[in-house]
């Protein structure tokens, strides 16, 4: 389900491991009333198990990008074809709204990701990664 303005209070109790942190609802109704920004949830049985996130961001000087922010699924409900449904859907939001080309990062470690991002048929880049975050 993308969420959207109009339907964030279908947005089900949240199972262990989809988000990093609690949701701020005054920070989801933000960010879901941007255009360009997409976000959708798996929810099985009234709870939800997983999530991607992302933007579109505008190139001036190219086509468009689609940059996936934040992607989770429940550890009790991974291998079950979610993940995949949530890209392909995020993907697919992505190409309608200009973009092309999907990026998204994960730590070198993340082993299962990284599996995952390959089975979708992505191609590992290597970057160096700077931020002002300095923890």
């Amino acid at each position: 389900m993308r969420l959207t303005d109009g339907n964030l209070d279908q947005l089900a109790p949240v199972a262990e491991d989809v988000f990093d942190h609690p949701l701020d609802p005054l920070r989801l109704a933000a960010y879901v009333a941007v255009r360009e920004n997409i976000f959708f949830a798996a929810i099985r049985d009234n709870l939800t198990v997983g999530q991607i996130r992302g933007t579109i961001i505008r190139q001036p000087d190219r086509s468009d990008d689609a940059y996936v922010d934040n992607f989770g699924v429940s550890p009790a409900h991974q291998r079950l074809g979610i993940g995949r449904a949530l890209y392909e859907a995020f993907a697919t939001q992505a190409l309608e709204l200009g973009a092309d080309n999907i990026w998204l990062a994960t730590e070198t470690d993340n082993n299962g990701a990284i599996a995952f991002y390959r089975a979708l048929g992505l191609h590992h880049q290597s970057v160096a990664y700077f931020s002002t975050d300095k923890t």
